[in-house]
């Protein structure tokens, strides 16, 4: 349709039409034959139109021949109208790689007849190309021949590079959406997923492909799934976040906290909601240490607030800012009462100045390491409290913000150290009163401390004021003599010998020569270290007790001992020699001489007491030998011993006598032959005080008594027994019970000496339990000896 004046045309299959207004009622379409006039008037103007048209328009052969053209035209290709009368448009305008594509097109266009747009390129005279958008149409003569196309031409220069820039603006977008280093996200309005960048990729573990067309809800955990949506929902009402935590759910599991902004994406409409963008940032590591410094500075608080030591802060001003429990406990204040007043509310008012200046002096840079200041309690008591404080900069690391300082109460300790050196004053008053001598030394020898007694012991002068060292040979003129009179070496002397082994020395006796006096005082010295952690000798404590005196008593007792052993030689060996001729002759004179029997009783009272007197003097030597430790101990058979004593004892003229024992062999224990003694003894005393047939029941048995093992030898008679009362008193020396028997008290006596020798133990009790009448029963109990494997 083309409006020329007034008129409107209608150009439809090569034919010319012209629209009338019928009465206003409706439009009629009047057909123009070519050979009238107003058609070929109209062709001309309307050609006219064509050539001045804003619209490039061309109109060629089917050969591609150009027949007109216009301006516009002419403009777009750069050629003049006379040039394009002589220009191929296929081969001469058509680049050449597009050619082939553009005959397939004119091909199809020529073979349908039907009007088509497409785009291509023209090549202008300057060799650039232009983008065109071609629309085709063709003309045909009355026969339906094709006679020329013709197309309206569309330069799409600018549209293509407004394409050109919306692509290259929708890459960076693209880009700057894949590859931004923060986590971005797209879903639509149903909240399914439809973009999902590299950064959120990175945040969750999940590729692209894994989430998109997915619903949100995958991205959040079980536990703040529905919190998350809820507040997602909110966007569609048009509320954007500017930061929000949302915890993201990973891939592995793990749960991600992010900071997120969204906007809301419209339709042209602005108002239709087409998606939402958001963006996030990882914040975990930030919740992390933020957590930590959340958990630092609580921690920090409770060990300000709950430190047993008073912490306090003031700032600049002297002001205080900060008042811990342990202060409270101090003070009795509680922290608001004190909070925002002036330090010096908590100092005594004698001495406030002077506590007010060493606190000023920490504004210089002072810290206190260890400073007494008296502190006021709200009940008006003093205590002293150590301080140690420290500056709090600001971050210019000049101006101090607050002062921190710690303290530690010593009001206690103040009260000791008095106390003590009160304790101290007295015991070196005890130490200097004490009849035995004591000097304390340090690591090199050299006196500490002494009393009179060791001082006048040692040869130092009492107003000798001088330290001297105990190790230096050289500074007294004292001589150390040894319990036999020998001089005593250097390395024999209890104190040295202390500081070389750095081991106690104990109980030693020296003797102190006087110098130009013959006179000798004897002392015994005890010598004890004190080491460091490192083994050294810190210091060295010394006691002398004089036993001058008591080591004459000693040379006293030695000399009365010498003269009972020989007594005890003499009568155990001359008296027993006597006893024995004596025996010899009674006893030949009982069995050779014819007297009367009341006669014979005149021998044989005397031959009895003869052999009574040996059996004493035997047991007084046995007694001496155990006691004197003379005895050589060896690993005895005590089965084999007791098989010995019955057969010893099993006939005796005159006695009924049976012993009932079962050999046992191989119980070994540590003894002597005075173990052989023991049974005798025993089983004597049993024979002995056993009127009428004598029974004795022996039994050898192996028994753990405190996880050892021991032999038991169990011996019962059946003689009268033993009362409970007497039962531990039969084992005293000399001891006699109202038995009619005759002895002179030392065998049991014997029996335990030699068994505790032996590390056993013997006792009695009732052969027949609770009843002391049915007979007596001893036991003996001796360490079972095992010889080590070799």
């Amino acid at each position: 349709m083309i409006r020329i004046g007034g008129r409107v045309l209608i150009i439809n299959e090569e034919k010319l039409y012209r629209a009338d207004n019928i009465d206003g009622n409706g439009i009629a379409f009047n057909f123009l034959d070519k050979n009238d006039r107003e058609y070929n008037d109209l062709v001309r103007s309307l050609f006219k139109v064509l050539k001045n048209s804003q619209i490039p328009f061309v109109a060629c052969r089917p050969d591609g021949r150009i027949l007109a053209c216009n301006i516009a035209f002419s403009l777009l290709t750069g050629y003049t109208m006379e040039e394009l009368k002589y220009l191929n448009i296929k081969r001469d305008l058509t680049p050449k790689d597009l050619q082939e594509m553009d005959s397939r097109i004119f091909e199809k266009f020529f073979n349908t007849g039907i009007p088509i747009s497409f785009e291509k390129e023209y090549v202008r005279r300057d060799g650039s190309r232009v983008s065109v958008e071609l629309f085709l149409q063709l003309a045909y003569d009355d026969a339906g021949n094709i006679l020329f196309y013709y197309s309206f031409i569309t330069d799409l220069t600018e549209r293509k590079r407004a394409e050109n820039g919306f692509r290259e603006t929708q890459k960076f977008l693209n880009n700057l959406f894949n590859y931004a280093n923060a986590p971005i996200i797209v879903w639509d309005h149903d909240f399914i997923i439809t973009r999902f960048n590299h950064a959120f990729e990175r945040l969750t573990g999940h590729l692209s492909c894994e989430v998109i067309g997915k619903e949100l809800s995958i991205l959040f955990p079980s536990s703040s799934r529905e919190d998350s949506l809820d507040m997602i929902r909110r966007t569609l009402s048009g509320e954007h976040w500017d930061s929000v935590e949302i915890p993201i759910l990973c891939r592995d599991g793990e749960v991600r906290i992010v900071l997120w902004n969204s906007a809301n994406i419209y339709d042209e409409d602005n108002k239709t909601l087409l998606a939402t963008i958001a963006q996030g940032q990882d914040i975990t590591g930030r919740k992390q240490v933020e957590e930590e410094l959340r958990e630092t500075r609580d921690y920090l608080d409770k060990m300000f607030n709950y430190a047993n030591a008073p912490i306090i802060v003031w700032d600049h001003d002297f002001i205080i800012t900060r008042f811990n429990h342990g202060f409270e406990r101090l003070t009795g204040y509680h922290s608001c009462e004190v909070i925002g007043k002036e330090l010096s509310v908590l100092f005594p008012d004698n001495c406030r100045d002077e506590c007010l200046d060493n606190i000023e002096r920490t504004l210089s840079g002072e810290h206190w390491d260890s400073v007494e200041i008296p502190i006021r309690c709200k009940n008006g008591d003093i205590r002293i409290a150590l301080w140690n404080s420290a500056n709090i900069h600001k971050d210019d690391g000049v101006s101090i913000m607050a002062t921190i300082a710690q303290g530690q109460d010593i009001t206690e300790r103040k009260t000791a150290e008095i106390a003590l050196r009160d304790s101290e004053e007295k015991f070196k008053k005890l130490i200097e009163d004490l009849q035995v001598g004591v000097m304390l030394l340090d690591g090199s020898g050299n006196i500490l401390v002494s009393n009179q007694a060791a001082r006048s012991m040692i040869g130092v002068r009492f107003k000798d004021k001088k330290i001297r060292n105990i190790l230096d040979p050289t500074w007294t003129k004292w001589k150390y003599i040894q319990e036999d009179g020998s001089p005593l070496s250097p390395e024999n002397n209890p104190i040295p010998k202390c500081y070389e082994t750095r081991k106690p020395v104990k109980d030693i006796v020296i003797g102190l020569s006087y110098p130009d006096t013959d006179k000798i005082v004897w002392v015994l010295m005890n010598v004890e270290p004190f080491l460091s952690q490192d083994g050294s000798i810190r210091q060295v404590i010394c006691t002398l007790s004089n036993v001058t005196e008591r080591r004459k008593v000693d040379e006293a007792l030695k000399e009365a001992k010498m003269q009972a052993e020989l007594y005890l030689d003499l009568m155990g060996h001359d008296i027993n020699n006597l006893n024995q001729i004596g025996i010899g002759y009674l006893e030949l004179a009982n069995m050779s001489l014819d007297i009367q029997e009341n006669d014979r009783m005149m021998i044989s009272k005397p031959l009895e007491v003869l052999k009574s007197s040996s059996n004493l003097i035997s047991n007084v030597r046995k007694l001496q030998q155990a006691k004197t430790c003379k005895i050589r101990m060896e690993p005895l058979d005590i089965g084999k011993i007791l098989c010995e004593v019955r057969e010893q004892y099993s006939k005796i003229p005159g006695k009924d006598i049976d012993i009932n024992y079962i050999n046992v062999n191989g119980c070994y224990v540590m003894a002597n032959e005075l173990l052989n003694d023991v049974f005798l003894n025993i089983l004597g005393n049993a024979i002995k005080h056993t009127n009428d047939k004598v029974v004795i029941d022996v039994v050898l048995s192996e028994v753990i008594n405190g996880g050892q093992k021991y032999y038991r030898v169990s011996i019962a008679d059946n003689g009268p027994g033993i009362p409970d009362g007497q039962k531990e008193l039969i084992f005293n020396r000399l001891y006699r019970g109202s038995t009619k028997a005759k002895g002179k008290g030392l065998g049991l006596f014997l029996v335990k000496t030699l068994v505790e020798k032996f590390d056993g133990l013997v006792w009695v009790e009732d052969k027949m339990p609770g009843d002391h009448n049915g007979g007596s029963k001893f036991v003996v109990m001796l360490p079972a000896y095992e010889p080590t494997a070799k």
